[in-house]
């Protein structure tokens, strides 16, 4: 294995839970090495696969955005807020029809892009709400 070959990563584009598999990996002087080298390359190749569904998703989000912007072009965040008030009310009507939902998903991620948000920083947002209403609820 020539070092050569191989791109570094930079220290801002590794994330914590690639950074917690390197470690483990590295640390690695268990008896059972084969097996628990076994089970880290599984980590690896997991985290590959959700940071792979994460990079599609991001697209999805992008493509919507960019897909908006040139359909769209004069219509604001808020316009497509009140797009989605169209579509909830839709929803309701017709609550087993995932075709509704996912028109509900599209003018969220149509007014978060029309107001400048990132994927990541909606998904973030998300995260830290959550956060908020479990200490609040319980």
């Amino acid at each position: 294995m020539n070092p050569e070959n191989y791109k570094l990563i930079p220290m801002s584009e590794i994330t914590e839970d690639a950074r917690k598999i390197a470690v483990a990996w590295l640390a690695c002087d268990d008896k059972d090495w084969i097996g628990q080298k076994h089970k880290l390359a599984s980590d690896i190749m997991n985290y590959a696969k959700e940071q792979c569904q994460k990079q599609l998703r991001k697209e999805l989000y992008n493509d919507l955005g960019e897909w908006t912007k040139k359909i769209f072009p004069d219509a604001d965040s808020v316009a497509h807020l009140f797009k989605l008030k169209d579509e909830t009310d839709e929803a309701i009507k017709t609550p087993n029809d995932i075709m509704e939902y996912a028109d509900c998903l599209m003018a969220i991620f149509g007014a978060s892009y029309k107001a400048g948000f990132t994927y990541d920083e909606l998904m973030s947002a998300c995260k830290d709400k959550l956060a908020i209403i479990k200490l609040v609820n319980g």
